[in-house]
């Protein structure tokens, strides 16, 4: 976890010292998902990611970078492009995110179990 909060404090300076935004992603990035297209997560709607995120995001202007934004997937940086009024999301735009939050809910739910089953067969001694 220190290597990650390092490397990511390690991108925010460069970004201060004006560094470009999606070469950075492309080039350092760790997700997968949005790191070919430069860290552009396209339209973000409240609610759907982590609250850590959202909370972020209200606090930015467009053009401005984030600091450090730790959520349960680690450590990130934003960058805010431009905001929208609010406005209801249609549901053709969130339904991959929906199936994509669902998933994970259940995912983190059945981990829980298998952990929980792992702890009631563990044996643990303490030695002093």
């Amino acid at each position: 976890m220190r290597i990650a909060e390092e490397k990511i404090d390690g991108i925010i300076k460069e970004l201060k010292e004006g560094a470009d935004f999606e070469e950075l992603a492309k080039e350092k990035s760790d997700d997968e998902s949005s790191r070919d297209s430069g860290g552009d997560l396209d339209i973000i709607y409240k609610g759907i990611l982590d609250p850590a995120f959202d909370e972020a995001i209200s606090k930015l202007k467009p053009g401005e970078i984030s600091e450090k934004v730790t959520t349960r997937f680690g450590f990130h940086v934003i960058q805010l492009i431009e905001k929208h009024p609010p406005e209801q999301a249609p549901f053709d735009t969130m339904e991959n995110s929906i199936q994509k939050f669902l998933f994970m809910e259940e995912a983190k739910k059945q981990v829980e179990v298998y952990i929980e089953g792992l702890r009631k067969q563990a044996t643990i001694e303490t030695f002093f």
